[in-house]
C-alpha cells in the first residue's frame, strides 16, 4: 500500500513549504504563496491550503497578515496573541 495515501494533504503541503523554509528557498521576511496560489500549485482545496498555513503559523514558521499575505518569520520568533489581536515584530 502506498504510504503517501495515509498522509493528509494539508500535511503534505505544510511539509513541502517547511522544507522550502528550512532549505532557505524562503528567507525570513519573504512572502510565501497565498491560499489561492497553493490550491493551484498543489491541486488541493482552499480548506487544505488554509489548514497547511494555519499549521505553519501555529508552529511559528510564518506570520499571516490579513490583506497582505503570509511571511516567513525568524525561526525563533514567537507570535503573541492578545485579545485575538496579533502583535508581531516587523523584520
Amino acid at each position: 500500500m502506498d504510504s503517501d495515501k495515509k498522509i493528509p494533504k494539508y500535511i503534505t503541503v505544510k511539509n513541502s513549504l517547511l522544507d522550502k523554509i528550512v532549505d532557505s528557498h524562503y528567507q525570513p521576511g519573504d512572502r510565501i504563496p497565498s491560499e489561492l496560489e497553493l490550491t493551484e500549485l498543489y491541486k488541493v482545496s482552499n480548506i487544505t491550503a488554509r489548514r497547511a498555513l494555519n499549521e505553519l503559523e501555529n508552529e511559528g514558521y510564518i506570520i499571516r497578515i490579513k490583506g497582505s499575505g503570509s511571511y516567513v518569520t525568524d525561526y525563533g520568533l514567537k507570535i503573541v496573541h492578545k485579545d485575538k489581536k496579533m502583535i508581531s515584530i516587523v523584520l
